[in-house]
């Protein structure tokens, strides 16, 4: 889940507290494999370098932030 957040957070900041977060855990990854993480349009993924399999795939709202004024 860090590695999402870390991703999908301003600036890649692993700090980063979502509104909402859909994580779907597909299948394992064996010691030694390449991962990648990437982040598009709301929606993060670990993958497996070897054969591109997402390992994991998930959906982050941002928190809304309200100025007062």
């Amino acid at each position: 889940m860090q590695w999402v957040l870390g991703v999908a957070g301003p600036n890649n900041r692993p700090d980063f507290h979502p509104e909402s977060l859909d994580i779907q855990f597909r299948t394992e990854c064996r010691v030694h494999e390449r991962v990648e993480i990437r982040h598009a349009n709301g929606f993060a993924a670990v993958t497996r370098e070897e054969d591109e399999t997402d390992l994991v795939r998930a959906h982050i709202e941002p928190r809304i932030r309200i100025a007062l004024a």
